[in-house]
């Protein structure tokens, strides 16, 4: 299965100790998480690029499945998007 997004969807997080102290007050460490995010594990996503996950996994001893879900959608792909999925899709 290929999974891709239309676009890189906007986002925000925060990154706490002990979850009272505010570790965005370091300079630069947002930008970095932000960019990081953005650049290295969503943009390589984005259409027409893909990631492929397969649909069958065999575990070994000791490992563990992961499942994952999305759990809300504010946009549907644009006739633009649609235009460059495969044509098998």
């Amino acid at each position: 299965m290929q999974v891709s997004l239309v676009s890189i969807p906007d986002f925000s997080f925060a990154v706490t100790l002990y979850e009272y102290v505010n570790l965005m007050i370091l300079p630069g460490l947002e930008a970095f998480i932000h960019y990081f995010i953005r650049d290295i594990i969503l943009r390589p996503m984005v259409l027409p690029e893909s990631l492929t996950v397969p649909l069958v996994v065999r575990a070994a001893a000791g490992q563990t499945n992961i499942k994952l879900q999305c759990l809300l959608s504010m946009t549907f792909p644009s006739a633009r998007a649609r235009e460059m999925l495969p044509s098998s899709a």
